[in-house]
């Protein structure tokens, strides 16, 4: 008995040690959360930003430099290497594109400076036509639909992370259905016990790698977005499962400028052109055929995966 007591008692006193690591550990988020308030932005908003309703969907990079900013205690920033050197290239309203190359070779500095998570060192972008730095950075954003290489799902239903972040807009099952088809959600929605409304597990754990993709490229679509962002989006899936993605992708980009990053050659078929980036600079652009002769670090990726 007496053994008893002091099992309970130890296990008590131990879980309130545990409930005393776990504030001070949530007070140093907190501070660190206020800390984060008090930086200022290194992205500022214009005074009278351009509000379009519609993008036509044009992009040029002219002459971008960019380098990552490393704040090193207080507000002291520091650049790190050039990520991107004098880079140059302009992708058509409707065209798909491929961006490849080796690991850091720029790829993804690309798409952050395009979602304008930091502005470049020098150069412009310009959306049709327009300074991006002149443009409502929200409005923009709401633009375009990103797929990332890991979706993140919530632990709720598939309604819920198909319709998340749209503002609380009303979205009738023939909306979702359209879109779960364009994205090849159709063809495992029938094994879904309550459809729409099934519980999917925290971070879709439910569902397949190859589904939690497709989840991904439906709740881009649910945007309408005029920019679509796939951002290796097939890494790491069976052939079956890149097959339908692909597939998707192809129908997801139907009419919208899209910007394919892919490591595997299989997943940028039927794009309109390829830009291959090589230590930060593009190191050239065109067909695959065409590339495959005229451009070296192209060469060498193919290579690779023969």
């Amino acid at each position: 008995m007496l053994l008893s007591w002091a099992g309970q008692i130890s296990t008590r006193i131990s879980g309130v040690g545990s409930i005393h690591r776990q504030m001070v550990e949530m007070m140093a988020s907190v501070r660190k959360y206020f800390q984060m308030l008090a930086i200022e932005p290194e992205v500022r908003e214009p005074q009278n930003p351009i509000r379009p309703l519609r993008f036509r969907g044009n992009i040029e990079f002219r002459n971008i430099h960019f380098s990552y900013r490393n704040r090193s205690g207080g507000d002291r920033v520091e650049l790190s290497n050039l990520a991107l050197q004098d880079v140059s290239f302009s992708i058509k309203s409707g065209e798909r594109v491929a961006f490849v190359g080796e690991s850091g070779a720029g790829k993804s500095t690309i798409v952050l400076a395009l979602l304008r998570g930091q502005d470049p060192d020098q150069g412009r972008i310009l959306i049709d036509n327009n300074d991006l730095r002149s443009l409502d950075l929200k409005r923009f954003r709401g633009a375009i639909g990103l797929v990332e290489q890991s979706v993140f799902l919530f632990d709720n239903t598939l309604r819920y992370n198909l319709t998340f972040g749209l503002d609380g807009r009303s979205v009738q099952d023939e909306e979702l259905d359209r879109v779960a088809k364009m994205a090849c959600i159709d063809r495992f929605f029938p094994k879904l016990e309550r459809g729409y409304d099934t519980l999917i597990g925290e971070r879709g754990i439910r569902l397949s790698g190859g589904e939690r993709q497709r989840v991904g490229i439906a709740r881009a679509l649910m945007k309408n977005p005029d920019f679509l962002i796939f951002d290796e989006a097939t890494s790491n899936l069976d052939p079956v499962n890149e097959g339908l993605i692909r597939e998707a992708i192809q129908t997801a980009s139907q009419g919208r400028t899209t910007i394919i990053i892919a490591h595997r050659f299989s997943t940028i078929r039927g794009v309109d052109r390829v830009i291959v980036f090589d230590q930060g600079q593009v190191a050239g652009q065109g067909t695959h055929e065409e590339l495959v002769q005229s451009c070296e670090p192209y060469q060498r990726l193919v290579e690779s995966q023969l």
